[in-house]
């Protein structure tokens, strides 16, 4: 620094030295926040209605939760607005300070994103027939950490236009999984559209090399449809309600998912794996986390899913496998703690609030150890596979599952567990675990996919 050189040098050498600290700085902020706690980042909110234009129009809903730096926010910064239903355009809507009172993190709306970007992209696909507001305890929190995450709602959920919108069973899953799919990758190329569009103001927060998708339910079945594809969408209930026979569907809807190769890392919360053939899951390439309910626990409320999470584990080379005790398939949504505010805005009846605790809400375990145990896992997860904060490791072990502070966790790192099958040929038959115990079954039993 002492040297004599022209004073541009030096003013850009001085600028180059501050950059150079702000982005040690930012780095900082970015990679090293307990993935059990709050992140480093304020969070920015944003409702998006984007029509699918490459398969029937659809409308689809868009929440968009991203990181924020905390000094651009003031006290005349507006709340995030949640809207309780975002395809109806008359319903009323909520604001973060509803959530705050009761314990969730603080959201804003519309600030400007952080300067720290771009950032890995999480796309969320929503249980069926659910509403985007019903995970934002995922959208903020992974927010908090350096994360864009675009929770997807589509308005074509119990919709089949072919049938006169008729509930004709699995019929009706097969369109809204095809509508799924379809709906999860045309989020991604919108998103990535605005971050490239002057005058958007998610332009530049995106890192298109850095792409998650996962959801919950039906959604986790779309999010791993297109993590590796899917040859036939109609091939498992041909099998399993109709014995190979043909139903009367469009010609253009028993027709493969292609996987889009843009997803980097995949996770899924009790995702719907059964509407994927073993062989399907097996070609799925990019770290995933299963995260979901028990086997006891998935047995005593769906009799025959025990496998579900298993499965899909056994199948998939590098993924883990994460199972909270006592959990409910409800309870990967904020819902029940929603339902009170629902009640306060008019949307459902105070007379029937106990009916819906009791059918969707389980007293066993809190919904904040929920909210803690889901988000602790998921941060990092993302952390160690689109960030490389290899530290997070620790967060995916059997001990740390061991001795968790909150709800019981089981943890697998492997399937490949020593056990005898049937024919000796890992690829007629699947192991699974179940606690600590080895158990074999065939890969695509003829009564395990949905009915």
């Amino acid at each position: 620094m002492r040297l004599t050189v022209p004073n541009c040098v030096v003013v850009s050498g001085v600028l180059a030295m501050v950059l150079g600290l702000a982005s040690a700085a930012n780095a900082g902020r970015e990679n090293h926040a307990d993935p059990a706690r709050i992140g480093p980042y304020a969070v920015g909110h944003m409702n998006l209605d984007i029509t699918n234009t490459v398969a029937g129009d659809r409308s689809v809903a868009v929440a968009i939760w991203y990181p924020v730096d905390p000094e651009d926010i003031g006290p005349s910064t507006p709340q995030a607005v949640y809207p309780i239903d975002p395809t109806v355009y008359q319903a009323p809507s909520m604001t973060s300070a509803d959530w705050e009172k009761i314990g969730y993190d603080r959201a804003y709306e519309n600030p400007r994103p952080s300067h720290d970007g771009p950032f890995p992209l999480v796309v969320y696909s929503m249980g069926l027939g659910c509403d985007t507001w019903m995970y934002l305890y995922i959208g903020t929190r992974l927010a908090s950490h350096g994360y864009v995450v675009a929770i997807e709602e589509g308005a074509a959920d119990y919709q089949i236009p072919w049938a006169g919108g008729e509930y004709l069973g699995p019929e009706f899953l097969i369109e809204t999984y095809m509508h799924r799919t379809s709906d999860v990758s045309f989020v991604i190329s919108d998103l990535l559209k605005r971050n490239t569009t002057r005058g958007e103001r998610l332009r530049g927060a995106i890192d298109r090399d850095r792409i998650a998708v996962g959801g919950h339910s039906y959604g986790g079945a779309a999010a791993f449809a297109l993590a590796g594809g899917d040859d036939d969408v109609c091939d498992d209930y041909y099998d399993s309600s109709y014995n190979g026979d043909g139903w009367p569907f469009p010609d253009n809807l028993c027709v493969p998912i292609l996987p889009d190769r843009r997803i980097k890392v995949l996770f899924g919360n009790d995702a719907v794996t059964q509407l994927l053939r073993f062989h399907e899951l097996a070609r799925i390439s990019v770290p995933t986390l299963n995260l979901g309910e028990s086997w006891d626990d998935m047995g005593s409320m769906e009799p025959g899913s025990e496998t579900m999470m298993a499965r899909a584990h056994a199948a998939i080379d590098h993924s883990v496998r994460a199972e909270i005790v006592k959990m409910w398939h409800v309870g990967f949504m904020n819902l029940c703690d929603g339902l009170p505010i629902m009640v306060r805005y008019g949307v459902l009846a105070e007379s029937d609030l106990t009916a819906w605790q009791s059918s969707f809400c389980d007293p066993d375990i809190s919904t904040q150890d929920i909210r803690q145990v889901v988000t602790t896992y998921l941060v990092a997860f993302l952390n160690v596979h689109l960030r490389g904060v290899m530290e997070d490791n620790k967060v995916l072990t059997p001990g740390y599952a061991l001795h968790y502070p909150g709800p019981q966790v089981e943890f697998f790192r492997s399937e490949h567990c020593p056990v005898t099958l049937p024919d000796r040929s890992y690829y007629s038959a699947r192991p699974y675990q179940v606690g600590d115990v080895c158990l074999a079954e065939p890969k695509d039993p003829a009564d395990y996919f949905l009915p």
